[in-house]
């Protein structure tokens, strides 16, 4: 399958606006989470996008991972979802091309 680039971002009302770079191939092989939501501890944004490498492109997958490695690493997280970073994830997915901001 090629590798494929998208661009995603996603703004929850009354929320912090996330934006995600990712690289795919039906499964996520890289991606970069930024915005201007809080995350603590902040480190642990690197723990989140490494532990989604491999994951398909499938919402439920996408969102029950993440709610794994939240309660496992207790992430807070602050001004966002992990329904808007499932979003942001899906909207990069489906959007080819290029990758500016």
């Amino acid at each position: 399958m090629t590798m494929q680039n998208g661009f995603g971002t996603v703004k929850d009302p009354g929320g912090k606006l996330v934006k995600v770079k990712l690289s795919y191939t039906g499964v996520i092989e890289a991606i970069e989470i930024t915005g201007d939501f809080f995350l603590y501890p902040e480190e642990k944004l690197l723990i989140i996008e490494k532990s989604l490498k491999g994951i398909p492109l499938k919402k439920e997958q996408i969102t029950n991972h993440l709610y794994e490695i939240i309660r496992q690493e207790k992430i807070q997280l602050i001004g966002m979802t992990v329904e808007s970073i499932t979003q942001a994830i899906l909207e990069a997915g489906s959007c080819t091309g290029d990758l500016s901001p």
